[in-house]
């Protein structure tokens, strides 16, 4: 009887979502409620993550004072540094990995000081760190010069594929692919460091809910959506064996899911959100 029951619940589980999935999104139908939970699940705990990698708990690396001297090419030009010196030091432990990033963002903040009012100061495309992230940074200095050497990179190739055009860099469809092309780098970029794709997607998504505790409304709805694909995206192209396709083919992969409706932009006439779509100039 308990497996008529499972195998009838089963079946019209799996109508109804047959029928859910097969209802077309239209360009000019909204499609996410407001304050609806948009995100998988609730991310890694700091605490958690310390212990996976086996940090002392709440150690501090770096701190906010250090931070506001900083740019977003010191993160991209202390990831290759720090990159290069794990070549030529391949026996370092993560807690002198994390010591290092921050000694060399330490460095790169007292130059800066000097001639403050010349610089803009990072990051360049989020303007500030909020609390949460700064914590982040602070806690894992080697892992945030990825989150925001992979945000540069994201940035870079939605300007690129859209033109410039702030009418869709900002909410629009470049808006969607930024966010959701910076996830799917995170997630090859934490691969990198040996975790499992899963944990790799989870502090990816640690890193990504902590930049938008800052916002709120329509947009954070948008970019934690966006996010959340992204990170979806990469869990799919995941070869194994700590592999993925090239930055290029990630790149046309999500800009296809972008054009496919699968990510979400921000009506600029009614303010609602919709499925993005194939157009360059929204």
């Amino acid at each position: 009887m308990k497996r008529k029951i499972f195998s009838v619940i089963m079946t019209c589980s799996l109508i109804f979502t047959s029928l859910i999935t097969s209802i077309p999104v239209h360009a000019h139908d909204s499609i996410v409620e407001s304050n609806e939970i948009l995100d998988e699940s609730e991310p890694i705990t700091t605490d958690e993550l310390s212990e996976f990698l086996g940090l002392e708990p709440n150690k501090i690396y770096i701190t906010a004072d250090y931070l506001k001297y900083l740019k977003s090419s010191d993160f991209e030009e202390a990831d290759i540094e720090l990159d290069e010196y794990s070549l030529n030091n391949p026996n370092l432990t993560l807690d002198e990995l994390n010591q290092k990033a921050a000694d060399i963002l330490i460095n790169k903040s007292n130059q800066n000081k000097n001639s403050y009012s010349t610089y803009k100061y990072l990051p360049e495309s989020f303007y500030d760190l909020n609390p949460e992230e700064v914590l982040l940074v602070g806690l894992y200095p080697k892992h945030a010069l990825g989150v925001y050497s992979c945000s540069t990179k994201a940035l870079s190739e939605s300007q690129r594929l859209y033109n410039n055009n702030s009418a869709t860099l900002v909410d629009g469809n470049g808006d969607a692919f930024r966010h959701a092309y910076w996830n799917v780098l995170m997630v090859k970029d934490f691969i990198g460091l040996e975790l499992t794709i899963g944990r790799a997607t989870s502090v990816a998504q640690l890193f990504a809910d902590a930049h938008e505790t800052a916002s709120s409304g329509t947009p954070k709805e948008m970019d934690l959506y966006n996010n959340m694909v992204g990170r979806n995206i990469a869990t799919e192209q995941y070869e194994g064996w700590f592999s993925f396709p090239s930055d290029s083919s990630l790149s046309s992969t999500v800009l296809q899911e972008v054009k496919n409706g699968r990510m979400r932009r921000i009506s600029k006439v009614d303010g609602k959100i919709y499925a993005t779509d194939s157009k360059l100039d929204w």
